[in-house]
């Protein structure tokens, strides 16, 4: 079981930025207790927490004791980082376990906002903490989805209508009256008479020397 934790700051300084959090020893920085004051850019540990007592939230740099390990106040301009370290509660007193670095923190972020501390949620509070959704908010979502569609739907069975109407209402091509049809061949041709005198009939085949 875990026998109490380790909250560690970690000043941005060239020696350690290249440094996982297993590599700080607990011995080391319960050494450093003493001398962060001569040197701003060692690691310390700003609070040790009991068995399962470990807070929800904690405030960095008030400067106050906390079992024995001084919270040393933060200074302006410099960033720091900081990790969780579990210590197993065994007769090997350097078995334990750290939690990754987090992200660079400063002075010049912004102020936590005014009002009481958030709190840790209860596991055995059996009030439904889920997020809801309002029925109205779900009803406007699903009419912003379906009302195109409808639409769409709607403006494409107009268009179909308008264009059968049209085409119904457009009236049949019929020839016109006025034309006349002639047939290509002159009639006279089918009426004419083939001649049957034979001189005729000759002088039509043959040309005479006098034609």
């Amino acid at each position: 079981p875990i026998s109490h934790y380790f909250l560690i700051v970690v000043p941005e300084d060239p020696t350690t930025v290249n440094k996982n959090p297993d590599q700080f020893l607990t011995d080391d920085l319960i050494q450093n207790k003493d001398k962060v004051i001569e040197n701003p850019n060692l690691p310390f540990i700003a609070a040790k927490f009991p068995q399962r007592t470990i807070p929800y939230t904690f405030h960095l740099g008030t400067g106050q004791e906390n079992d024995g390990f001084i919270n040393h106040k933060l200074e302006h301009g410099k960033r720091y980082r900081i990790f969780v370290r579990a210590v197993v509660d065994t007769p090997q007193k350097h078995l334990y376990t750290s939690s990754p670095f987090s992200e660079f923190l400063s002075l010049n972020m912004r102020e936590v906002p005014p009002g009481d501390p958030p709190l840790r949620p209860n596991p055995n509070d059996r009030n439904d903490h889920d997020v809801k959704v309002s029925s109205q908010k779900r009803e406007a979502g699903v009419f912003w989805i379906i009302g195109p569609i409808i639409l769409a739907l709607l403006l494409s069975l107009i268009l179909v209508i308008m264009f059968l109407y049209r085409k119904r209402t457009q009236p049949c091509k019929t020839p016109d009256q006025t034309a006349v049809t002639r047939p290509l061949i002159s009639a006279d041709l089918n009426n004419s008479v083939a001649p049957s005198d034979p001189v005729e009939m000759r002088r039509l085949n043959f040309q005479t020397p006098g034609m």
